[in-house]
């Protein structure tokens, strides 16, 4: 995380503490920013640490904006009122810091904004560091997660981030942030340097104290890549201990959570780490790989094909909610995408008001009622019941009967001793859809290699031989 500090009521000098109450803050005639400019207002307010306060130039008073409302103010709107009041670069890495929650890029812009202030002005040589190595682990943030993580452009965010690195340790190679972006570095090799990582992140524990949050999650990351899981979830919950609840920002212990949770996982303790993803997601509703990964536990054990209860029916539809809600937030999640596009390629669709009257051989009479034209045409994979799966080889609206591929085996008996049987069928044009953006949202092999999958797949149960 980029440093989540700068100033007295987020934390100390070097921003790497928890930090004290500083009491209530000042605001402009009582009124937030959000108010000012006639933005909606938060609904909760989790603690005043967390806002961003912008000195009135010539004044005793603040501009106060809270962390939940920074979303909702782009840096547009933002670095004009900065210039006007002539604020100093903490307050710009503050910004910048609490942008970095939701927004690299606004982040980067704030951080570029702060980078003309400090070459045109006299600054706080702790500033100035501060801003240089956040602006290192920023470009390394975005080399991560730019469209190819291997290509040209992110070889030179990678590049841009080494060089405000450097120039941070020309100023002061001993300050922590330093240490800090020179562990962060290495881990986006092609082939990461944990031992490096681990190395820079206890120097900063030695020199400042082992409560220092990226420092233990740093090594806690380190510890869970190398597969050592038991030691990892040691750091990860130590990290949830010092900054539980109110004690740091809630999308920052969300991410703790997250990062205990996936630990469960990995050591086979699902319902401790469901229960850790819940309770991160209660923090951020927003964390993406939080609903990601519990939806993955959660469909553990349930047969999709066919359900067998209501209860098992609600969890399958709180689940694809979850997914659904996870690929809305965030359109380039290849995860989501691909368990989605599964979701659907095993889940058999009631069609609406349809159902089988008569069984003649390869013909069967439905209902009157239901619009067959609309709901099946020639070649679509249908099931009639629970287990007789065939193919469409024609519609009559005005007789209200399918022409099938295969003899249905559904009896004349079960027919009498059933009072409806269904007739389903499987959305293949929402599964062709998502795997192929799941496809195009990554350049991982493996994540591509299933989406691929799940699309041969498809197009198999469709007899699409040629795609």
């Amino acid at each position: 995380m980029i440093d989540t500090a700068g100033r007295e009521t987020m934390s100390n000098g070097n921003g790497l503490n928890p930090s004290s109450s500083s009491g209530s803050l000042q605001q402009v005639n009582g009124k937030s920013i959000a108010q000012i400019l006639h933005l909606p207002t938060a609904q909760s307010i989790h603690d005043n640490r967390f806002s961003l306060n912008i000195p009135i130039a010539s004044s005793q008073e603040f501009i106060e904006i809270f962390s939940q409302e920074l979303p909702q103010i782009p840096p547009s709107t933002l670095l004009p009122i900065l210039e006007e009041e002539k604020a100093s670069l903490a307050v710009y890495n503050s910004c910048a810091s609490l942008y970095s929650l939701y927004n690299l890029r606004h982040a980067r812009q704030v951080m570029e904004a702060g980078l003309k202030l400090a070459e045109s002005t006299q600054q706080d040589d702790a500033d100035v560091v501060r801003l240089h190595a956040s602006m290192g682990i920023l470009y390394t943030m975005c080399s991560c997660v730019s469209e190819d993580p291997n290509g040209a452009d992110a070889d030179e965010l990678r590049a841009n981030a080494t060089h405000h690195v450097q120039f941070a340790s020309k100023i002061n190679i001993f300050h922590p942030i330093v240490h800090i972006s020179k562990a962060i570095i290495p881990l986006t090799n092609s082939t990461p340097d944990y031992s490096s990582a681990v190395f820079w992140l206890s120097t900063v524990q030695k020199e400042v104290g082992k409560y220092v949050l990226c420092a233990i999650l740093g090594i806690g990351c380190a510890m869970y890549h190398q597969q050592n899981y038991h030691n990892a979830m040691k750091q990860f919950e130590s990290a949830a201990r010092l900054y539980g609840g109110g004690r740091s920002h809630p999308v920052v212990f969300s991410g703790i959570l997250t990062l205990y949770s996936l630990t469960l996982a990995k050591l086979g303790q699902v319902d401790r780490a469901i229960y850790g993803f819940s309770r991160a997601i209660h923090y951020h509703k927003e964390n993406v790989v939080a609903l990601v990964s519990k939806s993955v536990l959660e469909m553990r054990g349930i047969g999709m094909d066919v359900l067998s209860s209501t209860d098992e029916q609600n969890q399958v539809n709180r689940i694809l909610q979850t997914l659904s809600l996870a690929n809305i937030l965030d359109t380039s999640n290849a995860s989501a995408q691909i368990l989605l596009s599964e979701f659907y390629f095993q889940k058999w669709n009631a069609l609406d008001r349809i159902s089988v009257k008569e069984v003649n051989g390869k013909e069967i009479v439905c209902d009157d009622g239901g619009d067959l034209s609309r709901n099946l045409s020639k070649g679509d994979h249908i099931r009639i019941g629970n287990d007789f799966d065939t193919i469409v080889a024609s519609v009559n609206d005005e007789l209200n009967t399918v022409q099938l591929a295969d003899i249905c085996t559904i009896s004349k008996y079960e027919l009498q001793a059933s009072s409806k049987i269904f007739v389903y069928k499987k959305d293949y044009d929402r599964v062709e859809d998502l795997a192929k953006s799941a496809y195009q949202s990554t350049k991982n092999a493996v994540l591509q290699g299933e989406a691929l999958t799940v699309l041969a797949k498809a197009l198999h149960c469709r007899r699409d031989f040629t795609g």
